[in-house]
């Protein structure tokens, strides 16, 4: 049990109350042939069931460029996700789809994890 698992239950409450239904799609790496360290094993793609809450930036985040290179563009969307019940959690090379069937890119990932435990995600995504 964690210090923070009050605020592990509390964000997946929320979110399964207020969010919509969605798929993400992770990807994953399989081990690497040892006969040839210097390669990558296959990425392999992971549908998750997950709860989502879509957000649109504010005007003053919409248009904004960070010191990671990441910008944000007027029609991302900010996607909270509670990390309790995810199998894995969200990656770059990963898409979200919402209810209504869009498909965004995931930009940038954000994990709010205090003392090593995973408490939700946000998820910066684009169409």
């Amino acid at each position: 049990m964690t210090a923070f698992q009050w605020a592990i239950d509390l964000a997946k409450e929320l979110i399964d109350a207020n969010g919509e239904a969605s798929v993400v799609k992770v990807f994953t790496t399989t081990t690497p042939d040892p006969n040839f360290p210097n390669e990558t094993g296959d990425s392999v793609p992971q549908t998750v069931p997950a709860r989502a809450v879509y957000l649109n930036y504010n005007t003053k985040e919409s248009g904004a460029t960070y010191s990671d290179g990441t910008e944000i563009h007027r029609d991302d969307k900010k996607v909270l996700m509670a990390a309790k019940g995810m199998i894995n959690a969200p990656n770059l090379q990963g898409t979200i789809t919402r209810a209504n069937g869009l498909i965004y890119r995931i930009i940038k990932v954000k994990c709010l994890d205090p003392d090593g435990h995973a408490i939700y995600y946000e998820v910066q995504a684009r169409r």
